[in-house]
C-alpha cells in the first residue's frame, strides 16, 4: 500500500455458497485490502422448519462433510477466487 493511502477495509456475511453471488464484482471494483466475513460464509445446518410453540428453526446440524463440500463450492465462485488470489487479507469470524 502506497504511503498516505488509507486502509480498505469491506465487510460481508450471511453468504449462501449454493447460490448465485454477484456481489463480488463489486467488492473487487474497490480493491479491498481486508475483507472480513462478519459471520455465515457458508450456511452449513439444514432448516426444517420453524417449531411453531417457541418460533425457532428446527435445523439438523451440518456434518463434516457437508461443511467440506459448502466451502469448496465458496472457494470456487470466480468473483471469490479472485478475492483470494488478491493481495486482500481475508479474516472470519464465527456468529453462531
Amino acid at each position: 500500500r502506497p504511503a498516505g493511502r488509507s486502509t480498505r477495509i469491506l465487510f460481508g456475511s450471511c453468504n449462501r455458497a449454493e447460490k448465485d453471488q454477484p456481489l463480488w464484482k463489486f467488492i473487487l471494483d474497490r480493491a479491498p485490502d481486508v475483507w472480513v466475513w462478519a459471520g455465515d460464509n457458508i450456511y452449513g445446518d439444514r432448516v426444517r422448519g420453524v417449531d411453531l410453540r417457541t418460533g425457532k428453526l428446527r435445523a439438523t446440524p451440518a456434518t463434516e462433510a457437508r461443511l467440506s463440500q459448502l466451502y469448496a463450492r465458496q472457494r470456487a465462485v470466480p468473483g471469490y477466487a479472485a478475492l483470494r488470489k488478491s493481495n486482500a487479507t481475508i479474516l472470519a469470524t464465527w456468529d453462531d
